[in-house]
């Protein structure tokens, strides 16, 4: 069935789909034409989900049968559909398509090889990018709703749109039409819930769709027999984050006709744009992108190949693999190499990129490291401690945590040469700081309720008049838990310390006086005048009722100060329960470390690492990444002084 193709002629292959004539149709017969790129050709691009590949239909394919996913063979029974529904004027004859699974000889490694590297030509070149979503029903409804919306965009003008006067129009997306508990619950709405459903498709979580979608000249997003163009789904995108932001900004107020939780959606980033503004930004970069050999700037595609560890993949080399077109890191796509050759890759280029000046200086060549370490994830594929582990990270979702900070910044003589990498052994300079001595079981889920987190603090309080950079030991556990890296004293962190209290002390509210004696924070009247100076001395102001605010049950009641504070620290305290722990070291430093580690790591600054790391040493002399992690009191190059007054010295280290 599969000729060999010619890599000089650019040569792909293309589907004819005979029959069936109409979705409803079952039979499926296909032939595959082989065609060169360079010759221009008229085609339509599949872009889809493979689907469970032990669940298939058969279809011949030049008179031989071929299993197919029934995802795939569904979009090949609506392909000619949507076509022609674009085209309506061109025959059905003419129609062919690429869709990699039959179109790629799969067992064929080679061909492989060299049809994804044509990937991005393929994409630009076809004249319709068909992006399957399958037959979700409450997914077609959400298709709908969006056109509607662009409909609303296109006949009325901006100032309209913003004071919602165009919904008198469309009672549908005005009312609630579906149970719900509350007046102010979210998605009671058919419509609205419909269209964020969209977005929720398992079509969007997939790395290769990501690039397929940005390099669509003309995309179409097809679910069942219902479609929307892509810059129709743009205007309704448009329209509604320029309507969420004159709530937020408190320029338009609730007309009495939209339902109360119409509104609560509307006000709120409920719907998943996040997925939708990241192709966006990709189509945006692809389009003014103006590198060439000479001058790359690739600042942007670094940013970029980082969704791989957001995205689901088959193969786990298509987390790299699946973006290159759009990263244009300079990586060969050969799928004969190991996953864990493949990382070693992606980590080569990004250095090199570095040493050529291809990206912005003021970034951190070993920033991979946040997505990397035996202490944070199983490493089930064998990769080296310091690859960035975009498989595990797919899957478990917990490096959102990101650190941005400077713990290198004046810590290494000039001329230290930078970080380099020999096979599997990445070499860099570092300073040994100090030694972990314990790690606890806070932050976890867990403790916030069993009462052990808040035990853990007022131990450490209990032990330490003063955290070692001379604030108190209550602000210093604060700024650790927000992960805070040096906000000046304010408001907003005063705020967030006092809802941060109260949500731990609330645990075990009918012995709230004992637990503030315990955090230093003696109970009574007198409780208003220092609050503050207990935890920020140095800090005046904020006249506020903070004993009667004490008393609102922080889970019954939105505060009324701050709400917006307040729901900061809810989000933080899952952010970190995922990722971190609390650790302390002998020399007195109390900061967050990967989930798994253990007493006696390696508190460590590197020479390219914004954030410090956790290291443990093997019996040859190497060291293995635990994680990064942060360390209050060494995040913003603190270590300078440690190496200046020589407590500390700089080696050159090989990370395995």
């Amino acid at each position: 069935m599969y000729r060999q193709l010619s890599q000089a002629r650019r040569e792909i292959r293309l589907l004819e789909i005979r029959s069936p004539s109409h979705p409803k149709d079952h039979k499926m017969s296909c032939l595959l034409h082989t065609v060169s790129l360079s010759d221009n050709p008229r085609f339509t691009a599949l872009s889809y989900v493979w689907g469970d590949p032990s669940i298939t239909e058969s279809i011949d394919v030049n008179e031989q049968t071929v299993p197919v996913t029934t995802n795939l063979g569904a979009a090949l029974r609506h392909a000619v559909f949507h076509w022609s529904s674009t085209f309506p004027s061109q025959s059905p004859s003419t129609f062919r398509l690429w869709a990699d699974a039959i179109c790629i000889n799969q067992k064929d490694v080679g061909e492989r090889n060299q049809q994804v590297r044509l990937m991005g030509s393929i994409y630009t070149s076809a004249e319709l990018v068909l992006s399957w979503l399958g037959k979700d029903a409450e997914a077609a409804l959400g298709i709908q709703t969006l056109d509607m919306i662009a409909e609303a965009v296109v006949d009325n003008p901006e100032e309209e749109l913003n004071t919602l006067a165009w919904l008198e129009k469309y009672p549908s997306l005005q009312e609630d039409d579906l149970p719900g508990e509350g007046p102010g619950e979210y998605f009671r709405n058919k419509r609205w819930r419909a269209a964020s459903a969209v977005f929720a498709n398992v079509y969007f979580s997939r790395v290769w769709v990501f690039q397929e979608m940005a390099l669509a000249a003309k995309l179409m997003l097809c679910i069942g027999i219902q479609s929307l163009d892509y810059t129709r789904l743009e205007l309704a995108w448009s329209a509604i984050q320029s309507l969420r932001h004159a709530i937020q900004a408190g320029s338009v107020t609730r007309p009495k006709f939209v339902a109360y939780s119409v509104w609560n959606f509307l006000s709120e980033n409920i719907m998943n744009w996040i997925q939708f503004e990241r192709i966006q930004q990709a189509r945006s970069k692809l389009e003014t992108d103006q590198e060439t050999e000479d001058d790359p700037d690739l600042s942007y595609g670094l940013i970029l190949s980082l969704i791989g560890k957001e995205k689901r993949a088959t193969d786990p080399r298509d987390h790299v693999y699946g973006l290159l077109e759009i990263t244009r890191l300079h990586i060969t796509v050969d799928y004969g190499k190991t996953i864990r050759e493949v990382y070693r890759d992606y980590v080569y280029a990004i250095l090199e990129g570095f040493a050529r000046g291809c990206f912005n200086h003021e970034d951190h060549p070993l920033f991979f490291l946040n997505y990397a370490g035996i202490g944070l994830y199983n490493n089930e594929h064998g990769l080296s401690s310091w690859a960035p582990n975009f498989p595990a990270e797919s899957q478990v979702r917990i490096a959102e945590q990101f650190i941005f900070s400077d713990s290198g910044r004046g810590v290494f003589p000039p001329g230290v040469p930078p970080p380099t990498l020999k096979e599997f052994s990445l070499w860099t300079s570092s300073v040994e700081v100090d030694s972990v001595s314990r790690v606890s079981e806070a932050p976890g889920r867990h403790t916030w309720i069993d009462g052990s987190m808040l035990r853990y603090i007022e131990d450490f309080i209990s032990r330490h008049p003063t955290y070692k950079t001379g604030i108190p030991p209550l602000q210093a556990l604060v700024r650790v838990l927000r992960v805070d890296k040096g906000t000046p004293t304010n408001d907003e962190l005063i705020i967030y310390a006092f809802h941060l209290i109260r949500l731990l002390a609330w645990r075990d509210s009918e012995n709230l006086d004992d637990h503030l004696s315990a955090l230093g924070l003696a109970a009574g009247e007198d409780w208003d005048d220092f609050f503050v100076n207990m935890i920020f001395p140095e800090y005046k102001g904020l006249d506020i009722a903070w004993w009667y605010y004490l008393w609102v049950n922080p889970e019954d009641y939105v505060s009324e100060l701050r709400p917006d504070i307040q729901r900061s620290v809810l989000v933080k305290k899952f952010q970190v329960s995922r990722r971190w722990r609390l650790f302390e070291t002998v020399g007195g430093y109390l900061g967050l470390a990967p989930l798994h580690t253990k007493p006696g790591a390696i508190l460590s600054v590197l020479h390219g690492s914004g954030t410090p790391v956790l290291l443990r040493k093997n019996e040859l002399g190497q060291y293995e990444l635990i994680g990064t992690c942060f360390a209050l009191g060494l995040m913003h190059g603190e270590a300078a002084e440690l190496v200046k007054a020589g407590k500390c010295v700089v080696d050159n280290i090989e990370i395995v």
